[in-house]
């Protein structure tokens, strides 16, 4: 199966997120969190979250721009 760019862009932001707000939430500006497999799974939480609103953005506006340019086109 092969992703598209769109969404390897959009998983790569969603875990840099995720890894950003595990390093100041779950282990207070330190990477001992790691240690522990709970913080992991929060982690785990995060990143899909994240990874759901970007694709859903990405979705909105992708519709968004294909039916602002149909428009443009019947209208000529």
């Amino acid at each position: 199966m092969k992703l598209s760019k769109h969404t390897k862009v959009n998983l790569w932001i969603a875990i840099s997120i995720a890894m950003f707000l595990g390093y100041i939430d779950e282990g207070y500006y330190n990477f001992n969190w790691m240690k522990n497999i709970g913080n992991w799974i929060a982690l785990s939480v995060y990143a899909l979250f994240i990874f759901g609103i970007l694709s859903a953005i990405t979705f909105g506006y992708k519709k968004l721009k294909s039916q602002l340019k149909n428009s443009k086109t019947s209208t000529s």
